[in-house]
């Protein structure tokens, strides 16, 4: 990256520190129990850092993280190296990004970079240049990480007896969501328990030859899937083997009988689709951890400049990140962009753009100039 533009985005995440760092102040639960951390400019890890709620807002406008976070846990002393900090209790965190969700094929773009970029359709088209590979973040992946968090929070009401008001949901900033839960009677929760938890949900290690009931909510989420059109069937069943489960479901016999008419082939196969498609994906090593570093509420993603933002559950169908997550001062910047996608952002579509210099949304600029895509941006 430029050095001209790495001062623009190190200045524009000032700014919103300077304007927004209450904001961060207020979410943070216990703040001065919590071990802060952050990747500078310069791409460097610096942590085991301790801030008070007076000191917080000067640290961000001196400091001015690219990507900032804090422990899940609560310290005595979280100034501390890790053996030394005395844990005191943990949130408990869930989260879904779309890089753990198993039915999501991400939206990649093959470069071929020589003089200019060009799309490419295969490796093998980009002999003299230097290939690359982007990921760009869309509505259709963000609607898929949408759905996957209401399937968890249905979860947390439903079968822990979670309050939606126990909830903290975020948009993550890049690409998902998070779930928070800081009660008193949760904090203490060691990594055994939340290990459970996370197998309950995501369903791993899941055999239908250890389930004690046809009653429960992984088979009436699997009877449901057999007798509708779902193309995910067919990824792991054969045709005949869809008819047989259904015969078999249909006939009601006891769940005794049912085991020993399927094969171990088939359960095996039945073990795979309930995990993959009824369990629900989250990176299960952030839940389990008692000590994870995790986003900073209401901080700008390092990468695409967008704002982990607080989300009610009642708003979360119509949340859109390239509309809500972005920055309220809102301008426009003027930078030259190798490629583009077309991508919806603040409410209007872009692109694509190949090898110009184009006018678009501020947060928009950022979001390209992090990715490698554009380069001398400027106000407009």
């Amino acid at each position: 990256m430029k050095l001209r533009d790495k001062l623009l985005i190190k200045n524009y995440y000032k700014e919103y520190y300077f304007k927004s760092g209450d904001i961060l102040v207020k979410e943070i639960n216990d703040l001065e129990s919590r071990e802060f951390a952050y990747i500078d400019f310069e791409g460097v890890m610096k942590r085991h850092i301790a801030l008070s709620v007076n000191n917080i807002n000067k640290w961000l406008f001196d400091e001015v993280p690219r990507d900032f976070y804090h422990s899940s846990a609560y310290y005595l002393f979280p100034e501390k190296d890790m053996g030394q900090k005395d844990w005191q209790g943990g949130d408990l965190i869930f989260d879904i990004d779309l890089d753990h969700i198993k039915t999501y094929t991400p939206r990649v773009t093959l470069l071929c970079i020589n003089k200019e970029y060009k799309v490419i359709s295969d490796v093998n088209e980009c002999v003299e240049g230097m290939l690359k590979k982007i990921v760009i973040i869309d509505e259709k992946g963000m609607e898929e990480a949408k759905k996957e968090t209401i399937r968890l929070i249905e979860i947390l009401v439903r079968d822990f007896d979670f309050k939606v008001e126990d909830l903290k949901i975020y948009f993550s900033g890049g690409r998902g969501f998070h779930i928070h839960i800081d009660k008193s009677n949760i904090i203490k929760l060691d990594a055994y328990t939340r290990m459970e938890i996370k197998d309950y949900i995501t369903l791993d290690g899941f055999d239908i030859l250890n389930i004690a009931s046809l009653d429960n909510r992984v088979m009436e989420e699997f009877r449901k899937r057999l007798y509708t059109e779902d193309g995910a069937l067919l990824r792991i069943f054969s045709v005949d083997e869809v008819n047989k489960l259904k015969n078999i479901f249909r006939s009601g016999k006891n769940l005794s009988k049912l085991k020993k008419e399927i094969s171990k082939k088939l359960r095996d196969k039945i073990n795979k689709f309930v995990n993959e498609y009824i369990g629900v994906s989250i990176d299960g090593v952030v839940t389990v951890d008692t000590s994870r570093l995790i986003r900073v509420p209401f901080s700008l993603h390092g990468k695409t400049g967008l704002i982990k933002k607080r989300i009610n559950y009642e708003d979360l169908d119509d949340f859109n990140p390239f509309v809500d997550a972005i920055r309220n001062d809102e301008t426009f910047m003027e930078l030259y962009v190798h490629y583009m996608p077309e991508m919806f952002w603040m409410g209007e579509y872009y692109g694509p753009i190949f090898n110009s210099k184009v006018r678009v949304p501020f947060s928009l600029g950022i979001y390209l100039i992090n990715e490698g895509l554009g380069y001398g941006g400027k106000q407009y």
